[in-house]
């Protein structure tokens, strides 16, 4: 049987990963798009 590892981090402190890194403003739909790439392992 597996399951799922818990999570040990939040989202604020990923966001947080992210500050100032970039001067771009994404979309919620870039956002989703670059997840969806990431997922399907082509990012």
């Amino acid at each position: 049987m597996l399951k799922a590892a818990q999570s040990t981090g939040t989202i604020n402190g990923f966001v947080g990963l992210l500050a100032h890194r970039t001067k771009k403003i994404a979309t919620i739909q870039e956002i989703n798009e670059a997840i969806a790439q990431a997922w399907a392992g082509k990012a």
